[in-house]
């Protein structure tokens, strides 16, 4: 009976988790013959003046979208020769922009590569008619000579141009194929900016937990990377258990963290596919951390809940990233980094000294507790975590910026393992011809008992405020 229960209760939560997007696919399935109908007229009754603007005819041909939309749900849009899923959008007027400020929409596409000729329509608040501008820019969050997820849905950022000069900026935008189309889309534009930036973000990709013992392990990492300089921490959450979230939403109370919700389109793929979906559904979770928060912060981290950046030597990341800074001025005094990265380092949970119960910290402490990593760090950039410079990057991946506004290209300081280290406590190594020498090959590392008192401290606290006793913690 219990699990008769159980299974009706998880099927409930997929029905509420996936009616949204059906309703806005059912929707437009409804509309696609009207839509295609007013396509043709359209075309023949388009004019152009010779400023490239589009009529007034043409223009009141368009009426709103008359749906109040919602954030970080995919909504439909398809075009003759791809189909999109539009998820998020946002105003970017950084200085390297200049005078060419932009609409950036994070979607996913159908295709691994495509071509086609898109609109974006900007509606502003106290405006009846739409502006037009064209998408002038298609870019993959992905290295082309990577695995192509051919079968899979690919992230893509697009962006529009709109005008700096204008007193008021847009509020919705949609897509269209033809400038004119009355669109079946509307993303609300996200334009977030306070008055002074503050030093670092951390994003968290899509988290699924359901073990209580994580709920611990959450709170002690969490404590762990607010002592080492962490700003804010957003988290994006697919589904975690009820402990689990209860301490997301403590934190998120104390402006220290910020939960998104977000489910991700179910596929039909096999599992090596399904692999590499996951990863862009993290492209899509880190880039959309990034640019909510373009305006706000100085220095993205993209981090799981398994790791940290560590400084060996300095007591935070602020005085590790100058130090970082100042060795690669002297190192190569004509460049400048768009990103300042670490070596990993495992502290596996099989490793040889697996067992050992350290006396001087508790022995529920899942970070205090482990203190011996692989004596050898990764080579070079395999897992390296990154401080990267947000004023620079235009699309980001989980160890390093993918594309900046120089050229495209990025440059990655690698910092000196001797001052900093990514700190990775991961059950097993796995797919390393290296795998035994991380796993039998340790040293002893407690760095992080440094901290431990106000860490333990910390967690002590939360826990105590949330649950009203230390339940959790036995």
């Amino acid at each position: 009976m219990r699990i008769r229960r159980v299974k009706i209760v998880q099927i409930i939560k997929w029905l509420i988790i996936f009616v949204p997007t059906f309703i806005a696919t059912v929707h437009f399935f409804k509309l696609h013959d009207k839509i295609n109908a007013r396509k043709k007229y359209l075309s023949e009754n388009l004019h152009v003046d010779k400023h490239n603007q589009f009529s007034q005819k043409c223009l009141q041909t368009i009426s709103q979208l008359q749906i109040q939309p919602m954030l970080n749900i995919f909504q439909p849009f398809f075009t003759k020769n791809v189909s999109f899923l539009l998820f998020n959008a946002y105003y970017d007027n950084r200085k390297a922009l200049k005078n060419l400020h932009q609409i950036r929409i994070l979607i996913y596409v159908t295709k691994f590569e495509f071509t086609a000729e898109i609109y974006c329509q900007f509606w502003y608040e106290n405006q009846k008619l739409p502006k037009i501008s064209k998408v002038k820019d298609f870019r993959l969050i992905w290295n082309k000579n990577w695995d192509q997820n051919i079968n899979g849905l690919s992230p893509y950022l697009l962006s529009c141009e709109v005008d700096e000069n204008e007193k008021d900026l847009p509020t919705f935008v949609s897509l269209v194929e033809s400038p004119c189309d009355n669109a079946n889309n509307k993303l609300k534009i996200i334009n977030d900016e306070t008055e002074e930036k503050k030093n670092f973000l951390v994003c968290v990709k899509g988290m699924k937990f359901y073990d209580v013992k994580m709920a611990l392990i959450l709170t002690e990492w969490i404590e762990i990377v607010k002592i080492l300089g962490a700003d804010k921490i957003l988290f994006y959450v697919i589904d975690v258990g009820k402990e689990f979230f209860q301490i997301l939403k403590h934190y998120e109370l104390k402006k220290f963290a910020e939960i998104i919700e977000i489910k991700f389109p179910l596929q039909n793929l096999n599992k090596s596919e399904e692999k590499l979906q996951e990863m862009m559904h993290d492209l899509i979770a880190y880039n959309d951390c990034f640019y909510r928060n373009v305006n706000n912060f100085k220095f993205l981290v993209p981090i799981d809940v398994d790791e940290f950046i560590m400084p060996i030597i300095d007591k935070s990341w602020m005085e590790l990233l100058s130090k970082s800074k100042n060795s690669s001025t002297h190192l190569y005094p004509n460049e400048t980094f768009d990103a300042f990265a670490y070596r990993n380092a495992f502290f596996l949970l099989t490793n040889n000294h697996a067992d050992e119960i350290q006396s001087e910290v508790p022995e529920n402490f899942h970070f205090l507790q482990h203190i011996y990593r692989a004596a050898n760090h990764n080579e070079n950039s395999k897992h390296t975590k990154a401080f990267m410079e947000m004023e620079n990057i235009l699309t980001v991946h989980n160890h390093m910026p993918l594309e900046c506004f120089e050229n495209g290209k990025c440059k990655t300081f690698l910092g000196d393992r001797k001052t900093g280290q990514v700190q990775h406590y991961r059950e097993k190594c796995e797919n390393y011809k290296e795998c035994d020498d991380y796993t039998f090959n340790t040293v002893r590392d407690d760095n992080l008992w440094r901290f431990k008192d106000e860490i333990i401290n910390g967690v002590y606290g939360a826990i105590r405020e949330i649950f009203g006793d230390d339940s959790l913690l036995n």
